[in-house]
């Protein structure tokens, strides 16, 4: 059955609406009163604003003040930031006590939904394992507020508790397809050390996807094998070897290696190119390259003969 769009993006829309509605006037509230979210600093979904973020973000909020208010909720006499963490970081370093702030009465699910959302949307540059725990965050924060809590299922289930149009929804929302979704979602499941490597550009997308189906043993060996072997490459092929050998039976580090060793053993078959000048003395001048071949082919084949004649006798 297929998923009707309009209704998704209806419902985007309101879910939009719905948290434009809960926003209060801006107020200017002290640095101080101001608190991280939870997640924030934990390295899940976000890692923290490197540095240079920091001094970039500074110099902008120099020159140009605070273009956009901070998102924030009422935390008792305090106050919980969703959207800003490196606009205050970079405000305090320059001397700023008090920063435009919008108040939102929101429950815990719908800051975390806001609180990823913000950092989606406004953050340059974000890693793909960054891009893989905050749709993931976000989607299970959707289902909460939904009334529809994730279903316990095995890490390595397909569908990671996800359902079609949920998918939908959150594509419209961050501006990525159901299946980019998906697939960045299966990163969450990989081993943390894969993880880096996929950050670090040593481990494409789609092999990443392909290694996530593995269980924790094998993507642990595989990792420790990776370090040890820092110019080792898995192609698409090993990847699907090794998730073969993963669904027939125990996979041992042994296999691993075997794996990386067989594509170097498999050397190409030597190519010998014949310069036609040197022999071309030996044809008419009406040979064409073809037959040219065809006759060496046979003079060839004649003299193997022969010598194996000779060496019967």
């Amino acid at each position: 059955m297929g998923v009707n769009l309009d209704a998704v993006f209806r419902k985007a829309e309101a879910v939009r609406n719905k948290e434009a509605q809960k926003q209060q006037h801006e107020n200017e509230i002290p640095i101080v009163l101001l608190d991280n979210h939870p997640l924030f600093g934990k390295g899940l979904p976000f890692r923290e604003p490197t540095q240079e973020r920091l001094d970039q973000m500074a110099e902008s909020i120099h020159r140009n003040g605070i273009l956009n208010p901070l998102l924030v909720r009422r935390m008792g006499e305090r106050y919980q930031i969703l959207g800003g963490h490196t606009r205050k970081a970079a405000a305090a370093k320059i001397g700023y006590k008090e920063l435009p702030c919008v108040v939102m009465d929101v429950d815990d699910d719908e800051a975390e939904n806001i609180f990823v959302t913000d950092n989606l949307m406004q953050r340059p540059g974000l890693l793909p394992s960054e891009k893989a725990w905050a749709y993931r965050t976000k989607l299970e924060a959707m289902k909460r507020q939904a009334g529809r809590p994730p279903k316990q299922q095995s890490e390595n289930s397909s569908q990671v508790g996800m359902n079609f149009q949920t998918l939908d929804i959150l594509g419209v929302e961050v501006g990525a397809s159901r299946n980019q979704i998906h697939r960045y979602i299966r990163l969450t499941y990989l081993n943390p050390d894969l993880l880096n490597l996929v950050d670090d550009g040593r481990l494409g997308l789609t092999i990443a996807v392909e290694l996530s189906y593995l269980d924790d043993l094998t993507q642990s060996m595989l990792a420790d094998y990776l370090e040890e072997h820092p110019k080792a490459s898995v192609s698409q092929s090993i990847a699907s070897q090794l998730r073969d050998l993963a669904e027939a039976g125990t996979v041992t580090a042994l296999d691993i290696e075997q794996l990386f060793r067989e594509p170097e053993q498999q050397r190409a078959p030597r190519v010998l190119k014949l310069q036609l000048k040197p022999i071309r003395k030996f044809f008419p001048a009406s040979a064409s390259p073809e037959q040219m071949t065809a006759i060496i082919t046979a003079a060839l084949e004649r003299y193997y003969r022969e010598e194996e004649n000779n060496g019967h006798q």
